[in-house]
């Protein structure tokens, strides 16, 4: 009986030790590769020193699908993307099935921006509002302050795309309402379905069973991207609530409804770490010396904008930054770093000196408080006409904005300054600097040091060359390019870094950059927006 039982444990023994291989590489031959991945804003593959971008959230597969893993979003805002591997063969047809999972819709005072971006795109990681990451098409869903309500589809082509280099602008289609609201599942979670289908001629791109706006102009910029009709499938969840959520899953995907099927892949990925410290206590206002900024903007102190649209911006080396528009209009913004904290109620005046701009105007949007981008009711115009010049192409613009009544209380976060109304042929010119100040009469005294220090007025100049005319207030439509990325996009991106009152005091003339010539005469948009334009005697 010992003999006999030895004899079958030996032989389990064998067997167990024969399968081992057999178990080993059944296990390897169940590693699927699912088909999407997850990116925060922009700058996808890069390090960033920006304090406060978005973290790309995880995911992983489970018998629903594709389910996202959102990110810890504490002091910052939510800017996720969920998009394909690979191009996919719209031609042929797709369908989409997805869940919203979590969102902080519209903030608790309902006033925050947020949208959920469908993107048929010719690179990876897009950022909605940010013309520099590749082309293709994109529709904002924009809910009505309901969950569960009807939306509004608005639906975009981007323009003058160059491979490699600023997209330019995105061009509306128009937008679209949706009769219904938006189906919920038994949990009270948003479910969106996103069709394409090709007749042979023509693409129609639904939400929810609605086509959107502009198929046939939507055709033809497909079409010119690739005739074959190869795109990367991407969704992107912002919302401008600070320390907000954003995960979403993808229950189907097919070539239509019929065919599609849940995802599949044993592969996975956790969320990335936030970065993002608590920022620094607010300051003491007395810290801040008399006539110096809190906060300074230049290329000395910045090395990269938070964000660009529409332009190529070049540190020029004297402390000032130029810019070439590559559309009609164009934003730049800049954020403050977290070690710097300052009240807005203490600094409520913005300025910023332009060199050779001959906008028209346009719109700057303030960040304060939970406010990080460009959100809501926080903007308003600004304007610097045309003048007499003195010397060569030198002409300076002060813009100076009182925003006491307007800014939202709480800690400075930055501000986007959008640049309306140039032509082809004045779409270059530098920006100095800008800065936050207690008020106007210290942001001149400033500016007046600045001019000054950099060699283009005398002291024999100051006091006699600054003169202000007023004008009635006039509109300026705010360009609405969702980004403001920003995305998001908080998005996102490459960000800036600010030194507290820095000026270059070099005294250095290289090439002069922002540092020519005073006199002129200049115009207020608004009540609270004053703007002077310094000029040079001859």
């Amino acid at each position: 009986m010992k003999i006999k039982r030895m004899i079958a444990m030996l032989v389990a023994v064998v067997t167990v030790a024969s399968m081992l291989p057999v178990m080993s590489l059944s296990t390897s031959a169940a590693d699927i590769p699912g088909d999407w991945d997850t990116f925060r804003g922009g700058d996808t593959y890069e390090e960033t020193d920006d304090p406060t971008y978005a973290p790309a959230g995880g995911y992983t597969y489970t018998d629903e699908g594709f389910v996202m893993i959102g990110a810890d979003y504490a002091n910052t805002t939510p800017f996720n993307t969920v998009q394909s591997k690979e191009k996919q063969a719209i031609k042929e047809g797709m369908y989409m099935e997805f869940r919203i999972d979590e969102y902080s819709y519209s903030g608790e005072d309902g006033s925050a921006d947020n949208w959920i971006c469908l993107t048929v795109w010719n690179g990876q990681a897009p950022v909605p509002g940010n013309t520099n990451y590749g082309a293709g098409w994109l529709c904002l869903i924009r809910d009505n302050g309901t969950v569960g309500g009807p939306v509004s589809l608005e639906s975009h082509n981007t323009v003058a795309y160059e491979e490699g280099v600023n997209a330019g602008a995105f061009k509306a289609l128009g937008t679209t309402s949706t009769p219904a609201g938006v189906p919920l599942d038994d949990q009270g979670r948003e479910i969106y379905t996103f069709e394409i289908t090709h007749d042979g001629t023509n693409y129609t791109i639904s939400v929810n069973g609605t086509a959107v706006a502009g198929s046939a102009e939507l055709t033809a910029h497909l079409d010119g991207l690739d005739p074959n009709g190869e795109f990367y499938i991407g969704v992107t969840m912002m919302t401008n609530v600070k320390g907000g959520k954003a995960a979403m899953s993808i229950l189907k995907y097919g070539t239509d409804k019929d065919s599609a099927t849940t995802p599949v892949g044993s592969d996975s990925k956790e969320p990335e770490e936030n970065p993002n410290q608590p920022p620094a206590p607010i300051a003491d206002p007395s810290t801040v010396e008399v006539n110096k900024p809190c906060i300074v903007y230049d290329s000395d102190t910045v090395s990269k904008p938070a964000e660009i649209g529409q332009m190529n911006i070049t540190p020029k080396g004297d402390g000032s930054f130029h810019i070439q528009m590559t559309e009609t209009n164009a934003y730049i913004r800049m954020k403050t770093k977290t070690t710097e904290s300052y009240s807005a109620q203490d600094f409520p005046v913005m300025a910023f000196l332009l060199r050779d701009c001959w906008a028209s105007g346009g719109t700057i949007w303030y960040f304060s408080g939970d406010v990080m981008s460009a959100n809501g009711s926080y903007h308003t115009t600004w304007s610097a006409f045309e003048g007499e010049v003195y010397g060569p192409d030198e002409e300076y613009s002060l813009v100076v904005i009182d925003l006491t009544d307007m800014w939202a209380e709480g800690r400075i976060n930055g501000f986007r300054l959008d640049f309306n109304g140039l032509d082809a042929d004045s779409r270059e010119f530098d920006m100095c600097y800008a800065a936050h100040f207690r008020s106007e009469e210290e942001a001149y005294a400033y500016n007046t040091a600045y001019m000054l220090e950099k060699g283009i007025i005398t002291d024999a100049q100051t006091g006699e060359e600054t003169t202000a005319a007023d004008t009635e207030p006039q509109d300026s439509e705010p360009i609405d390019t969702a980004g403001d990325g920003d995305a998001s996009t908080e998005a996102s991106t490459v960000a800036g870094t600010t030194d507290s009152g820095h000026v270059d005091g070099s005294g250095d003339e290289q090439e002069k950059g922002c540092a020519s010539v005073v006199v002129g005469a200049s115009a207020i948009l608004m009540a609270a927006c004053a703007v002077f334009v310094l000029r040079k005697k001859q």
